[in-house]
């Protein structure tokens, strides 16, 4: 009975343990590379993940950020500085909405390096666009030139309170500042619940511009340099008949 009895105990305490679990929330379209922005198109692959713990009444957040900048014809030189999450729950009154754990902020880059001290709690400029109020997540201490560049994937991961335990990321959306851009032009890339980013309408001035040959001139650099061989092949002929 006593052995029965404390299987019953282990098996409670467990069933407990479990009732404390985090309650998980990420986005549907995690990991998918998706390019878009205000005024210039930039792309980026972004995983985001919540966890509500029960015991502690927080949430973890995790942003998980990969720079493509320079993918499907994209300008290559763009940084993201300002990240976040939109649309979380704003306060009202004497209605406490989401707020930071304050020094809670841990930051690594892709060789697993810790960078906390070069980014702090705060979305400062992220807005417009489309950005919906209640926005929350991290920005460079030295703006640009600690930014995510072109290539580079950081981990941002911090705790907020204010959050319900049963919320549904995907009821949110997703934003990153983009600077650096050609002629210096910055971007928000803005990527609702369902994974559409936002498109434009993008600056001429903003975008890059390749010149492609008319076929005219692609024709006459062809008979040119036809013209050059049969020139060539006349000399050699000439030198061989002497």
């Amino acid at each position: 009975m006593r052995r029965l009895g404390k299987v019953l105990l282990l098996t409670l305490s467990l069933g407990f343990a479990a009732s404390q679990a985090a309650h998980a929330s990420s986005f549907s379209w995690n990991g998918t590379t998706i390019c878009g922005g205000s005024t210039f198109a930039t792309c980026a692959a972004v995983t985001v993940n919540t966890f509500y713990n029960v015991g502690t009444g927080t949430t973890s957040v995790t942003m998980v950020v990969h720079n493509l900048s320079g993918s499907q014809g994209t300008f290559n030189g763009t940084v993201f500085t300002q990240i976040g999450i939109w649309n979380l729950p704003v306060g009202h009154g004497h209605t406490a909405g989401a707020a930071y754990v304050n020094g809670s902020l841990v930051v690594t880059n892709q060789s697993n390096v810790n960078v906390t001290s070069a980014w702090q709690l705060g979305t400062n400029g992220l807005s417009g666009s489309g950005i919906q109020p209640g926005v929350f997540g991290v920005d460079p201490t030295q703006g640009i030139n600690g930014g995510v560049a072109a290539g580079d994937t950081y981990t941002f991961s911090f705790e907020m309170t204010g959050l319900a335990s049963n919320f549904d990321l995907n009821t949110s959306g997703f934003a990153l500042h983009g600077q650096g851009g050609f002629n210096g032009c910055s971007t928000k890339l803005v990527i609702d619940g369902g994974g559409t980013p936002n498109a434009g309408p993008y600056d001429p001035a903003c975008t890059p511009t390749t010149t492609t040959p008319e076929p005219v001139t692609m024709t006459l650099m062809a008979t040119g340099l036809a013209g050059m061989s049969g020139a060539g092949f006349l000399r050699r002929r000439k030198k061989a008949q002497v």
